[in-house]
């Protein structure tokens, strides 16, 4: 009779065991999977994190260089021999010389000066033509209230543009500097 018992029971036992096993099993594979997916979204927070803090400084640099742009490239649009000479009839050699002095003096690599229908008068730097049109294209009178980033001859180059007045707008003064490996080097040693 214990024989017969311990037949009936032994496959019921075996499947009692076999279903604890297999519950453990899932029990413990579910919670492997959700320690993985805790840590993967916790990576994932912390690495979006640290591209916003990239992206915040990168976006003050910019904004800092720009404001130092605009507040030049103001005080060069009210050049008195600036505006003395484009009021003379665009004397690209007057205003070529200015371009040049007040270029090297805050270290921009590019200066142009548009008349009011945004033809090129005269340019120090680049000399590409297809440069003043693209330029010309992208200037628009929001151009003071923002970062402006312009790819010139496959460079970036951050921008400010300016009206030239006497006192009516005679013209629109646009100087740019280029974005160079010391500039995003100094920005990579922020991030760290």
């Amino acid at each position: 009779m214990k024989n017969k018992q311990a037949v009936i029971w032994t496959p019921l036992f075996r499947k009692i065991f076999l279903l604890v096993v297999s519950l453990f099993s899932l029990v413990f594979v579910l919670t492997l999977l959700s320690i993985y997916q805790a840590a993967y979204n916790q990576a994932e927070r912390e690495f979006v994190a640290r591209l916003n803090v990239g992206k915040n400084v990168f976006m003050n640099e910019i904004v800092i260089a720009k404001q130092h742009m605009d507040s030049s490239v103001e005080t060069i649009a009210k050049d008195w021999a600036l505006r003395s000479a484009i009021g003379q009839g665009k004397d690209t050699r007057s205003i070529k010389s200015v371009l040049f002095n007040h270029g090297k003096r805050i270290n921009a690599d590019i200066a142009l000066v548009l008349d009011k229908q945004f033809t090129l008068v005269a340019q120090f730097g680049s000399e590409d033509g297809a440069v003043t049109d693209s330029l010309a294209q992208n200037l628009d009178s929001n151009q003071q209230d923002r970062a402006w980033i312009a790819m010139v001859a496959n460079e970036p180059y951050i921008m400010s543009a300016e009206p030239i007045k006497a006192p009516a707008t005679i013209g629109w003064l646009l100087m740019g500097k280029k974005l160079d490996d010391s500039f995003l080097q100094r920005i990579k040693n922020l991030i760290s």
